[in-house]
């Protein structure tokens, strides 16, 4: 519903996502595929794949609040108030997060969920963001809200792992060249 109403006021959602959101992050026609309905419109509850470098580009425009390399792409204000809880959300008969618009609201920050699995965490306070990709099952589909809880916030709480880690900087380092230099991510 959401994207018939943007077609209608922005002409082709995925023109206009295309040239205000995806090209200022560098993601061109060939980084993502986004499948369409049967109405032709872009499908955009569950439709757009991407890849996890892509993903983490969104992520982290949020985290810097709309900012990508020192140009505002999405407005502040509508950062903050996407990323505020506007209801509740139920699974399964209980309450599992507050949702704002578009992101699900958790106490360590915000994630916004796809289809299967595929995961974009913000965590605000800690200046991280952490993408997840999955085939999981429907009673799978929490782990990786309970993979950041467990093991990135739990770390973050950890003084000594932070040490660790800042000890490793340069094997962190070799990993980002590693990561960045693979076509595939």
């Amino acid at each position: 519903m959401l994207t018939s109403i943007l077609n209608q006021i922005a002409g082709d959602v995925e023109v206009f996502a295309r040239d205000t959101l995806f090209s200022p992050l560098g993601i061109t026609r060939q980084d993502y595929l986004w499948n369409k309905t049967t109405d032709g419109l872009p499908n955009g509850s569950h439709g757009l794949v991407m890849r996890p470098r892509d993903m983490a580009k969104i992520g982290y425009l949020y985290l810097k609040g709309g900012i990508w390399e020192d140009r505002q792409i999405v407005p502040r204000k509508w950062v903050e108030t996407s990323t505020r809880p506007h209801m509740k959300m139920t699974w399964n008969g209980k309450i599992a997060d507050l949702y704002g618009y578009g992101w699900y609201v958790q106490p360590f920050g915000f994630y916004a969920m796809g289809y299967q699995g595929q995961y974009i965490f913000v965590l605000p306070e800690a200046n991280i963001v952490a993408v997840f990709t999955a085939e999981l099952a429907l009673h799978e589909i929490e782990l990786p809200i309970h993979w950041v809880k467990k093991y990135i916030i739990s770390a973050i709480m950890e003084k000594e792992d932070l040490q660790a880690i800042g000890d490793n900087q340069g094997m962190l380092q070799a990993e980002i060249r590693r990561f960045n230099e693979n076509p595939y991510w």
